[in-house]
């Protein structure tokens, strides 16, 4: 009598896939595990690599052909995944209008790696849009659910100096006349700027005035207003 053997089993495979966490690593890896058929087994990857396992993998399918010692193969795949893009953040800013005030803003858009994101600015807020800011450097950190971290910055400005009122006065020199007269000079803010006097003239300077008490408020193209 003769008996004709054969393997207890055909040759399979089966892994365990590490997708990437952050856009751009080459962090995946497959751990291969072979059953059946005869060992001792090789391997040939679609990129030469002759490993049973891999790492340091990027984005992309895997293909293997596993032979055992009698040539016996199986050809498997296997896909490396990761996020679609990196984490990236775009700001729109408003600056402080007035000089010394706390009316920045920061309105924040993140997008790519994997939601949802933590948020962390160097004044220690975790707040994704930031509002009544005064001027200065933001400094955020952002964190995806997978741990990858972007860092960015934005600034927020103001005029360099507040809305300020100098003037030259020019007293009515006799009894009864009307020739009073006040030259004003504004700085700081931002120009243009407009004038608004308490007998409801609009004129920066005043001539042919008569004796009395007048106030002006000026007004910037920003609306910051001074009072004199």
């Amino acid at each position: 009598s003769y008996t004709v053997t054969e393997p207890a089993t055909a040759l399979s495979s089966s892994s365990s896939v590490t997708n990437i966490l952050c856009y751009g690593d080459e962090t995946g890896e497959i751990d291969l595990t072979c059953i059946g058929g005869t060992q001792p087994y090789s391997y040939l990857w679609d990129d030469n690599s002759t490993s049973e396992d891999r790492i340091t993998l990027s984005v992309g399918t895997y293909y293997v052909t596993i032979i055992d010692s009698n040539s016996c193969s199986l050809n498997d795949s296997y896909t490396i995944t990761g996020p679609a893009a990196a984490l990236s953040s775009n700001g729109v800013v408003t600056n402080v209008l007035c000089y010394g005030e706390s009316t920045g803003e920061i309105d924040l858009s993140v997008t790519g790696g994997t939601q949802p994101y933590l948020y962390l600015w160097n004044d220690n807020s975790t707040s994704q849009n930031r509002v009544s800011l005064p001027t200065g450097i933001y400094n955020v950190t952002i964190t995806d659910y997978k741990g990858c971290e972007y860092t960015d910055s934005y600034s927020i400005s103001q005029p360099n100096s507040a809305v300020s009122v100098s003037s030259s006065l020019t007293n009515i020199q006799c009894n009864g006349d009307a020739d009073g007269e006040i030259d004003v000079t504004v700085t700081g803010g931002t120009q243009s700027y407009s004038y608004l006097w308490n007998d409801s003239s609009t004129a920066e300077d005043r001539d042919g005035l008569d004796i009395g008490t007048y106030y002006v408020t000026i007004t910037d193209s920003n609306n910051c207003e001074t009072f004199d």
